[in-house]
């Protein structure tokens, strides 16, 4: 209807219609998810800061995506549907340790690629495991998070036979600390025993991580950077070809635990943005969450070093000209408008603009891709280098320049944690991306229902100037394109409510 207003989309465009494949069938995929990694805090996307200098040379060989999008803005929804190739609306991952509805679980990179390769996955973030239990059919070898850990006190992993069941009854709810536990005495007992194995892992490692050993935040899972990375590099080295394997590193996610080595390395003059406070504003002052951002930023080096070190030992292997390989992440983090981190109700671009880099076998050229793409393309792109069969129930499409065409779509992001994955999407945060154009509509939120942002991000990418005002056209479609997928995601819901 405004085919001007949308602006133009830049691509490789000597990629379009290039098709490529996996040089061969033996040829090795490996998916790399760093959680809570921000597109905007890389330097590989223009970030002033030097945070991720072996993953920008790694891009120097691999398709970079520089317009890509996470389905929502933490763990569940993230990785479900970059896993599924749906949207969190369809798949109902989208509260916090959710799960994917039955009837979609079969649609996952693993039951879909087949037995022709060796399906293995690792996933460090607990969530992100709890999807993995549910896609345990079609997994050859399933590593459970605490595999490199220095200490770990997570129940569910001791009942392989209902491990799903287990988390939600042990460790959600008998041994749970920030409410009222299952067993006063169980849980306390548990928190004494905890407290003193986490003094004597703080006291062992405190001269390699004086900020304090990486954790697992509540579920009291403690690791070191470089044993994880190492670990994971020796496992690659010993599955059988082919294989695809699944890596979700919990760093950066917070809390900010770097190695010494990276404490204190940007110690500069930068200073963001300074951006309004909005209604779900937490308070934090910008100053303290700019020393935040300098934190994680360290973080984000810190494995990115070690990243650096796997892929040398992949060369080192033999494993890396044969090996296709993804970057990516399930969400990003926010240092501004008082807002911390991704427990929030906000869908602004540092929460959701996030990395994907691929690099296909014996690729030796940077190719720059500026068309928008979403989390759940990865699935149907990596099912399309396999040559495994698409379901058409998937909403993801073939990304551009490996395999799909620059076509003109829209992105969609939720967040409904508050939300029940039983009914109608009633409280929520909805965005649509656009062109240059991207529309966040607040629904359910007391004193802030049936509220609307609109951006230009090709003029405004720091997202300071709403448009919904004075561009009520674009505002209006926009609208009424999301009004359009909601309808289609609460349908089932509504038909089941009107039944009763």
């Amino acid at each position: 209807m405004f085919p001007s207003m949308w602006g133009s989309r830049a691509l490789d465009t000597s990629l379009i219609g290039n098709e490529k494949t996996l040089a061969t069938h033996s040829s090795n995929i490996v998916v790399f998810l760093f959680d809570s990694l921000s597109a905007k805090n890389m330097s590989l996307y223009g970030y002033p800061r030097k945070t991720t200098p072996n993953i920008d040379e790694f891009a120097r060989q691999s398709y970079v995506y520089h317009k890509h999008y996470a389905s929502g803005n933490f763990t569940t929804p993230g990785t479900a549907s970059l896993l599924t190739g749906l949207y969190p609306w369809t798949t109902r991952a989208f509260t916090q340790a959710g799960l994917v509805r039955d009837e979609f679980v079969k649609f996952n990179l693993f039951d879909l690629v087949g037995n022709s390769y060796f399906r293995a996955a690792f996933a460090q973030n607990v969530w992100a495991d709890l999807l993995l239990q549910q896609f345990h059919s079609g997994l050859d070898s399933h590593f459970l998070p605490d595999m490199f850990s220095v200490f770990d006190r997570t129940f569910y992993k001791f009942f392989p036979g209902d491990r799903l069941a287990s988390f939600r009854g042990i460790d959600e709810f008998m041994f749970q600390e920030l409410e009222l536990p299952g067993s006063l005495f169980l849980a306390s007992l548990n928190r004494l025993n905890v407290m003193d194995a986490q003094k004597r892992v703080t006291e062992r490692y405190h001269s390699i991580y004086p900020r304090g050993v990486p954790n697992l935040g509540k579920y009291k899972d403690f690791f070191l950077v470089e044993s994880v990375f190492q670990g994971v590099g020796e496992l690659i080295r010993t599955l059988p070809s082919p294989f695809i394997f699944y890596i979700h590193f919990f760093p950066p996610h917070e809390p900010y635990f770097p190695n010494k080595r990276y404490i204190d390395i940007f110690h500069d003059d930068y200073l963001p943005v300074q951006k309004f406070e909005n209604h779900f504003t937490q308070g934090f002052t910008q100053e303290f969450l700019n020393d935040k951002r300098r934190e994680y930023d360290e973080y984000i080096a810190n494995a990115d070093a070690e990243f650096g070190s796997l892929i040398k030992s992949l060369h080192e292997s033999g494993l890396f000209e044969n090996t296709a390989i993804v970057i990516t992440a399930d969400h990003g983090e926010a240092f501004e408008r008082g807002i911390l981190g991704h427990v929030t109700e906000v869908l602004y671009e540092p929460l959701i603009h996030i990395p994907l880099i691929i690099r296909l076998p014996d690729q030796t050229t940077q190719h720059d891709i500026l068309a928008r793409t979403s989390a759940i393309d990865v699935l149907p792109t990596l099912l399309h280098l396999t040559k495994a069969p698409i379901p058409d129930q998937l909403e993801g499409t073939l990304l551009p320049g490996i395999s799909g065409e620059n076509k003109e779509r829209s992105i969609f992001a939720l967040e409904a944690k508050n939300n029940s994955t039983k009914a109608m999407l009633s409280k929520a945060t909805y965005a649509i991306l656009k062109g240059r154009y991207k529309l966040i509509y607040y629904a359910g939120y007391p004193d802030y229902d049936k509220t609307f942002e609109l951006y230009d991000l090709e003029n405004d990418p720091d997202e300071l100037n709403d448009l919904s005002s004075s561009r009520p056209n674009i505002a209006s479609e926009l609208m009424a394109e999301l009004m359009e997928e909601i309808e289609k995601a609460d349908k089932p819901f509504r038909s089941a409510s009107s039944n009763d």
